[in-house]
């Protein structure tokens, strides 16, 4: 709720409070969790804390992979996230190498037609162009098309 208010701080200090309870009650590898580590590093972005954003959402990685395995929409969910903190720390290159694994997750996921499949090749094909490799946009953005 309070990351929807765009309140980061209060997320951050219920999200904080949550992980207390839930490592007590689950232990520090429980998939609860990774979901909250996820909003918390959320709101470390909202607060334009980005290294903390990164790191928290490395933990809910590496503990989301423990539960569900590399090839699952919730480690693609996560690794979208991680992917934006990279670009928010300005490594557009680490950006793009987490995008084009998560598009090999999605395309084993879903139809090669998917939205989500779709989105992530047009934001592929925009870091290419952001990165100085105009003639690779067209590649992926029609990649992206029906």
């Amino acid at each position: 709720v309070y990351e929807d208010l765009k309140d980061y701080e209060q997320s951050k200090t219920a999200c904080q409070q949550a992980l207390s309870i839930q490592s007590t009650y689950y232990g520090q590898d429980h998939i609860a969790l990774a979901n909250t580590l996820v909003v918390l590093a959320r709101a470390e972005g909202g607060l334009g804390h980005y290294p903390q954003k990164k790191q928290l959402l490395k933990q809910a990685l590496s503990i989301g992979v423990n539960h569900y395995g590399e090839q699952h929409p919730e480690i693609a969910f996560t690794l979208k996230n991680l992917a934006n903190a990279y670009g928010e720390l300005g490594n557009q290159n680490k950006k793009l190498e987490i995008l084009q694994q998560i598009l090999i997750i999605q395309t084993n996921c879903y139809a090669k037609n998917h939205r989500l499949v779709a989105e992530t090749a047009i934001e592929i094909g925009l870091i290419y162009d952001n990165i100085g490799q105009p003639s690779k946009v067209i590649i992926w953005i029609e990649l992206a098309l029906p």
